[in-house]
């Protein structure tokens, strides 16, 4: 099933007509939301005369702008709430799931557009039905949501304020971002989001899979938005459920004794051990979130009973107990669906179960792969050609490129580990050292079957202890006592003196991006650079045993760089700038050289912008909107 969303701008011509027209015969709409008409409703209803299999409802345009129209399949049961100028309220029974639809149509003027808001709240108050509502707001919610231009933050501000007292949140999109373009050129060109859809909660749980997906603009000047109805995720249908250890396990009666029971059974082999575990926890299962659910509500039918009978300290007493098996419930409910937000940056404060809920939910969509696009830009859809695509992917990215020349690049490469450095390295390992890594590790996370995890972190703790003194003094990430952050504010001070510099010689920045970073570095480079750096070949030994068998497992210069390291430079990423004072003609031969592009400014480094002028407000609505879609979930 699909529903769609379009601000026509007029269909008084015949394009305008036949567009629409092909619009619903190729996306086949169960239900199509229509603004900007500029129809009368006799005249809209002469339009779709030829529509036999919809029905439909319009509200008059005024004067040369509005109208709205509401159009169905007849086998879709759809009920008129109430309608205005600026929306059409339905009650929808698709297949026995009934919910709400709203078509908004938002108030153009600035300062109108807090009646758009006063609706929203308005309608909000009428019913607690699941809740849908689609259309062109007419606003933005976040600053990167428009492309020329700058909007207000207050504005923003308004419009996020109203969907977080209705309860509505913004569903996330799959295409191009803007659905809105003036169609003009270069500096005067605007485009931005203006159609979106928002759901409560409970709508989003009607509808899990569900997907926001923005086309693409034809004859009007907006783009069409559709909702594809899916409740359960097709992959997944006949996929066999992985095993994960409940965290509400571990205070329930008789959790300990099977996990004892299952490693004290004489099996030698860690990997069989734990598999065993796993079936005897699954065939015992304690809590489930049904279970759970069900008796929350088995206590609070009890509770009612007990509220509206009389006060007999039988009665008290029950009460009471019932109260706290109420709370311990929810408190396992909670547990349950943050265990599945994986939101592990939220620690502590009031009852958070809608969060984690609407959190868990969000992942889920999120981990679904629907399709894969390569670079050659070709589409692979259906479980085998994604994974197909993925592997060949993952392959071509994994495989060695033979690096060669590392002594030329090591030559000015410094010892700087000490022997009493490598004596550290070197020492027995201490029963407290492992203690600390396992304490390191996330409680809802496990070290794996080979104990991975504790191995690379116990060895990571006796490498920071001398971190400080081996890696040169420019490298700020990763370790203790530096801040990758400060990078920010050099970057800051740089291209602030760039922009007021107007010396004759002029500077230039250039911005390089490695192609896939982390994942290229070719681990003969790696083992060359501990070698050189002095390391012990014990502890050399022992890193690259790790690394070797986990399972994800300037232009001469560049090239150096990327023939020894594996690395590559992404070109298309690349880019320099210069300052006011640098000749045309040196400009030129720089790009030449080097075949990168040429900026006013660097847009962006480490997620904040490079040139910050006399108003601040647009680093801090970037922290703000980053804030804001994270309490989102």
């Amino acid at each position: 099933m699909k529903l769609l969303s379009l601000n026509c701008r007029g269909l008084g011509n015949p394009d305008a007509v036949g567009g629409l027209r092909s619009l619903l015969r190729r996306e086949a709409p169960a239900i199509t939301f229509l603004c900007e008409t500029k129809l009368s409703s006799c005249e809209f209803k002469k339009m779709r005369s030829s529509m036999s299999d919809y029905d439909s409802y319009e509200v008059d345009n005024v004067g040369r702008s509005g109208g709205l129209a509401m159009i169905w399949r007849k086998d879709i049961a759809c009920q008129l709430r109430s309608a205005s100028i600026h929306h059409i309220d339905f009650d929808v029974d698709m297949g026995g799931m009934k919910w709400r639809l709203t078509g908004v149509y938002g108030w153009p003027a600035v300062h109108d557009r807090h009646l758009t808001w006063q609706l929203l709240r308005d309608l909000a108050q009428e019913s607690n039905d699941p809740w849908l509502c689609i259309g062109d707001f007419n606003e933005i919610l976040y600053s990167n949501e428009m492309k020329g231009g700058t909007r207000a933050q207050w504005q923003m501000n308004k419009f996020q304020d109203a969907i977080d007292e209705c309860g509505l949140r913004d569903m996330s999109y799959q295409g191009y971002m803007f659905t809105y373009d003036n169609g003009q050129e270069d500096a005067a060109n605007r485009q931005s989001r203006l159609d979106r859809a928002l759901a409560t909660e409970s709508w989003s749980s009607l509808y899990p899979f569900s997907k926001l997906v923005n086309l693409d603009c034809e004859w009007s000047d907006h783009a069409p938005v559709s909702v594809l109805l899916e409740k359960q995720d097709g992959a997944r249908q006949n996929r066999a459920s992985l095993f994960r250890f409940e965290q509400i396990w571990v205070g329930e009666e008789g959790c300990e004794d099977v996990i004892r029971s299952a490693w004290e059974s004489g099996i030698d082999d860690v990997t069989k051990a734990l598999s065993r575990c796993a079936s005897e926890l699954r065939a015992w299962n304690g809590n489930s979130i049904g279970k759970i659910m069900k008796g929350i509500h088995q206590r609070r039918r009890r509770l009612k009973f007990l509220n509206e009978g009389g006060r007999l300290a039988v009665h008290i007493q029950e009460r009471r107990r019932i109260l706290a098996e109420i709370t311990q419930l929810t408190n396992q409910e909670e547990i349950f669906w943050r265990q599945r937000s994986r939101a592990l940056w939220l620690k502590e404060g009031d009852k958070n179960t809608k969060f984690f809920h609407r959190k868990a939910g969000q992942r889920r969509k999120r981990n679904h792969i629907s399709k894969l696009i390569d670079d050659a830009r070709m589409v692979y859809e259906g479980d085998e050609q994604v994974n197909t695509a993925a592997v060949d992917y993952f392959k071509t990215l994994f495989t060695s490129s033979n690096p060669m020349g590392y002594e030329g690049l090591l030559e000015g490469m410094e010892n700087r580990v000490t022997e009493e450095m490598n004596a550290g390295l070197r020492e027995p390992y201490r029963k407290e050292e492992i203690l600390e890594a396992l304490n390191q590790i996330h409680p809802l996370k496990a070290p794996g079957p080979d104990v991975y995890k504790l191995v690379s972190k116990v060895l990571t703790n006796r490498l920071k202890r001398f971190l400080g003194n081996i890696v040169s003094e420019n490298k700020s990430a990763f370790t203790p006592g530096r801040l990758i952050t400060d990078n920010i504010l050099v970057a800051f001070e740089m291209f602030h003196h760039m922009k007021n510099n107007r010396s004759r010689g002029g500077h230039m920045a250039l911005k390089l991006d490695m192609s896939k970073a982390y994942d290229r570095v070719e681990w003969n480079f790696l083992e060359a650079v501990m070698h050189r750096m002095g390391l012990d070949t014990k502890w050399i030994d022992r890193v690259m045993t790790c690394v070797r068998t986990a399972s994800y497992s300037v232009l001469e210069i560049l090239k150096g760089y990327e023939e020894a390291l594996g690395q590559m430079v992404n070109y298309d990423k690349t880019m320099v700038s210069f300052s006011k004072g640098t000749s045309v003609g040196r400009r030129n031969a720089v790009v030449a050289t080097l075949e990168v592009r040429v900026v006013e400014d660097h847009d962006r480094y480490l997620g904040l912008p490079t040139v910050v002028g006399h108003s601040k407000t647009v680093v801090t609505n970037i922290v703000r909107d980053k804030l804001s879609k994270k309490l989102q979930g």
